[in-house]
């Protein structure tokens, strides 16, 4: 629950990513397709009485390559890619780079197109996983709180102990003695003040820090929430099919600009 709009964010963009790259990459093999017509009136390479199409439909047969060309079906699609829906499954496990091989791209700009939806990939599953994953610490620390185990208790320098570090650096300065002990007892002390102030240090670098990082996770709550308000309408009215995405976007962009 705490986690849904991350959740909604990464299904959304992943889906989205599939359906851009199985597109792009059933069209841009999809032109590289031979024309049947072209080749069933020109005699076979190899010295045969076959024509080069006969030629060309046994190699895609047999190898799933040809010197024709790319090897595509009776439509003009390509044998790895027939269709869009099928070609989800290739975009799918590119982006998540699971990479089972089973099909990839066999043009140049197929595969620049692969690599592109590779990097896509990584950098969209890499926020929200990251908002879901600070969730789910926040949750269990909450959970190891509530039954009497604070993991942090020690994590952090609290001020209490810069001060007994001070008051333990003056205890010693008012030790007199002119025995080794007193050298030794003045050299503890400076021991502490230097303690005491890289404690000091270490306390301002955390407060720093903790201050910057939840501003970014308020930044990025307030992103998703603004994300959410916005894709919600629209995919409820493209649904409905009263309204078009189009039109559901401009309206949209209307009351937030209003």
């Amino acid at each position: 629950r705490n986690s849904s709009h991350a959740a909604l964010a990464l299904a959304f963009f992943l889906t989205m990513g599939a359906v851009l790259f199985a597109s792009l990459i059933f069209y841009v093999e999809k032109v590289t397709c031979p024309e049947r017509t072209d080749l069933s009136n020109y005699p076979s390479d190899d010295g045969s009485n076959r024509t080069q199409l006969e030629h060309y439909l046994e190699q895609c047969h047999l190898t799933r390559t040809s010197s024709y060309g790319l090897c595509c079906d009776e439509n003009e699609s390509p044998l790895d890619f027939p269709d869009i829906v099928q070609t989800l499954w290739w975009a799918a496990v590119t982006m998540t780079t699971v990479g089972f091989g089973d099909t990839f791209p066999r043009t140049r700009v197929g595969r620049c197109i692969g690599g592109l939806s590779m990097l896509s990939g990584v950098l969209l599953i890499a926020l929200p996983v990251a908002m879901i994953g600070r969730k789910f610490q926040e949750v269990y620390l909450q959970h190891l709180r509530s039954i009497g185990k604070d993991p942090c208790a020690n994590c952090y320098r609290t001020p209490q102990q810069v001060k007994e570090l001070q008051e333990m650096a003056r205890w010693m300065r008012t030790l007199q003695s002119r025995s080794e002990l007193g050298e030794t007892t003045h050299i503890m002390a400076n021991e502490f003040e230097a303690l005491a102030q890289l404690e000091q240090e270490i306390i301002f670098m955390q407060t720093t820090d903790l201050m910057k990082h939840r501003t970014v996770l308020k930044h990025f709550d307030v992103l998703l929430s603004k994300f959410v308000e916005i894709t919600v309408p629209i995919q409820r009215s493209s649904l409905d099919g009263n309204v078009s995405p189009k039109k559901a976007w401009e309206h949209q962009r209307i009351s937030m600009i209003g």
